[in-house]
């Protein structure tokens, strides 16, 4: 009885908020229209083709047998790994001189936290762009300090180094929050028993984030995997799933095909 009176009343006060309410509606609408609606409309485009009518998976079948479709998949796969794995060691690297280095000035620090979040907030492209105008065949370091003019930063390391540096500092906001969340006795009782920085690293700092470290290596594959803008600007002739869709579009004219990609990514 109590416990339903109680609900009564916290329905009472939600609704009796006007704003509240208008908020989380106007947030259900556009989750409705600009996620879901388009999930559900690659799904429908992939499992009844305009042309057939009927649920099929005939063209999860096309799809899968083309060559250029496998290919692109399977160097996904490798890029996510590759970025989830540099961006993850270099986030771990940046929040432990955060956390356990002491910088001496605040400027020091502030230009060090800048520099690590710079990269979230510039648009997804501006790194490539940079990139292919610093260490291109017409770069500046390349060509003009090194005189290297057969360099050739496009391909799968070249879309490595942009994705890391785009995505690393995500890695590093998720770690950092973990090793402040530490109990620092447990680190000093090691250092007590006599264990060096790296011993107190390796056996009680590192076990500790192990699920966190996963769990960023996890978001960093996901947004490497799902990333367009960088693999079309300076990937050359390795394809991604991503810009496999947009080419399947726009060059082979074949939306449900493009759809079924879509879904399968």
């Amino acid at each position: 009885m109590k416990h339903s009176q109680s609900i009564r009343l916290e329905q009472k006060k939600f609704f009796s908020d006007p704003v509240l309410v208008f908020s989380i509606l106007l947030l259900l609408v556009f989750l409705v229209l600009f996620i879901l609606y388009p999930l559900a409309i690659l799904l429908i485009d992939s499992i009844i083709p305009p042309e057939e009518g009927t649920v099929t998976l005939s063209v999860f079948q096309r799809v899968l047998a083309l060559t250029r479709f496998r290919t692109a998949f399977v160097n996904t796969i490798r890029l996510g790994i590759l970025t989830g794995v540099f961006s993850t060691a270099i986030g771990l690297l940046f929040a432990y001189v955060d956390v356990y280095v002491k910088v001496r000035t605040r400027m020091l620090g502030k230009l060090f936290n800048l520099v690590s979040l710079l990269p979230v907030v510039s648009p997804p492209f501006v790194l490539s762009l940079s990139t292919i105008a610093l260490f291109g065949r017409s770069g500046l370091i390349t060509r003009s300090i090194l005189k290297i003019y057969d360099s050739n930063i496009y391909g799968l390391w070249g879309i490595v180094i942009v994705q890391t540096l785009t995505f690393f500092p995500v890695c590093y906001l998720m770690i950092k929050g973990l090793l402040k969340n530490i109990d620092p006795s447990l680190e000093e009782a090691a250092r007590d028993m006599g264990a060096s920085r790296g011993k107190v690293f390796m056996t009680v700092t590192l076990p500790l984030l192990l699920p966190g470290l996963g769990n960023a290596f996890l978001v960093t594959f996901i947004e490497s995997v799902a990333d367009f803008a960088n693999p079309m600007l300076i990937g050359g002739n390795y394809d991604t799933m991503a810009t496999t869709i947009y080419l399947q579009i726009t060059g082979a004219y074949d939306k449900t095909g493009a759809a079924a990609m879509a879904v399968i990514l």
